[in-house]
Parts: C-alpha cells; structure tokens; sequence
C-alpha cells in the first residue's frame, strides 16, 4: 500500500506551486507516463516469470535430471549410483535404466517418426501422467492421446514401427518392422511428449535396437534440481567410466533464447519509463 508520505510527495508533485494550468496539465501527464510505464514493467515482469516457472514445470515433468550413459561397454550400475546419492543425502525421486530409440511408426492415414522409450512396468508407474497399464506387456505400446488422434489409433489396435536397423529379404535389405498392440494411450501436458513418443516394454525395446549399449541410458529425478551441474561434476569424478548430461545440458538452446527474450524486454521496458519521465 502507498504510505502517507508518498501521498504527499504524489501530490505536492501534481500540484504546481504557480498558479499555472500548463505546468500542472504536465505534472499530471508526467506522473501518468511513469506510472503506467512502470506498472506495465512489473506486469510483464511477472508474466514473464510465470511463464518460465510453468514451462520449466513441463520440463522438468517429462525430462530426466540427470542422464547417464556407459562409456564403453560397462553395464550402467544402478545400485553404485543409487549409493552415491544416498551417502551424500541426496534425495532421489526415481532412478530407472531406459532405453531411448528413433523408429518410424506406420498407419493407415499417415506415417510419423517417433521416439521409442523402452521401460520397465514398473518404472512407467512413476510417472504420473500414466493412468493404465492393464495390458502393458510384450508386444504391446502406449502411446500418446494426441498421437493416437493423429493417426487414427484406437486401443487394441495394431501398429507397425520401422526401426533403423536392415533385414536381409529376397529382394535385398529393408528396414526391419515391429508389430505392437496399443494397450492404453496417455495425456502429460506437454505436446513434445504427447505428439512423439511411445512407451514399449523394455525387453521389446532391447529387440529393437538389437541390444545396442549406446542407446541405453539410467534416468535419474532428484528433488533438488537447482544443483544438478554440482551433482554431475561429483558424479563424473567418481564414475569415469560413465559420462553424465543434465536436463539444462539438452534444453540450453532454449534457456539461452529465454534469457535473452527476457533482457531485452527488460531493456525495451526500461526505455519506455525513461521517455515516461521526461
């Protein structure tokens, strides 16, 4: 609330001493302009704000804090990082070993690449956005609502997926296909996830890309995401046969973009309550 004495301050401003109607009409125009220069400064400001806590929320929803990956051909050892944590009283929200895939899913109405994530039954429980998972065994997929509408797929339908990987056939090599029957279908919020991607057991998975390492990874959620470079600094010291990325790691094209689009705003903002005062 405005205090008394910046009443006053606000009207001895507004009231010219002189008995001079101009110098009072630009008094008033004057304490107008920077007010709502700078009143629009905080509301922008705070949208803003908002803005970025609400898309950090879907990020931070759907993406891994921390993602490891073997170096060569180790076996990602969930135990060892899971004792890492707790030694150190870090609490882990989920650790979970994925494995992240690109394929080609085909239909009737139209083909769309998409990302396979291989996961444990489980594991997929964790994850909030998933409400059913009744029919989620091998050979079947869950996909995303939005994706599902897309394509014209309902559940208990049967898809194909095209993986990269070549078969050799009578008539040279093709593009190895999957058959999966859709056991539910999904709705996270963020349409990156919804439009992209699909879940499949992850023993269909390590099928898929025929037992590639490199595509398998250990998913890590931490409460306190605000330190994952510390965490990955630490993390790597002590696992060098790993290495270690984090969810600002593989979205710092877009926090840079953001970072700019709110200096500039800033500064843009700023100018119009320079002009406002004079």
């Amino acid at each position: 609330m405005i205090s008394a004495a910046e009443l006053l301050i606000i009207k001895n401003y507004i009231r010219s001493k002189k008995k001079d109607s101009f110098l009072k009409i630009i008094s008033i125009f004057s304490f107008l302009g920077i007010s709502i220069g700078v009143a629009t400064l905080i509301i922008v400001m705070s949208v803003m704000n908002g803005f970025r806590a609400e898309l950090f929320d879907k990020l931070l929803k759907f993406n891994p804090h921390i993602i490891v990956h073997s170096v060569g051909n180790d076996d990602l050892n969930i135990p060892k990082l899971t004792q890492f944590f707790n030694e150190r009283k870090i609490e882990v929200k989920s650790i979970r070993k994925v494995i992240k895939a690109q394929g080609l899913l085909v239909s009737e109405r139209t083909n769309s690449g998409i990302g396979i994530i291989g996961i444990n039954k489980e594991d997929l429980l964790k994850d909030e956005f998933i409400k059913e998972l009744s029919g989620y065994e091998k050979g079947s997929v869950i996909i995303g609502t939005a994706l599902a509408d897309k394509l014209g797929i309902a559940k208990n339908n049967k898809i194909n997926v095209l993986s990269a990987n070549n078969v050799s056939t009578p008539f040279g090599k093709l593009p190895q296909q999957f058959t999966y029957k859709v056991a539910s279908t999904f709705s996270s919020g963020v349409s990156e996830l919804d439009y992209n991607y699909v879940f499949i057991p992850y023993s269909d998975a390590l099928e898929f890309i025929k037992n590639n390492k490199n595509l398998i990874s250990v998913d890590i959620k931490i409460k306190d995401v605000n330190n994952v470079d510390l965490y990955k600094k630490e993390l790597q010291k002590n696992f060098q046969n790993y290495y270690f990325t984090t969810w600002i790691d593989n979205n710092q094209t877009f926090f840079d973009a953001l970072l700019v689009e709110r200096n500039v705003m800033f500064i843009i903002l700023t100018l119009i309550i320079i002009v406002a005062a004079f």
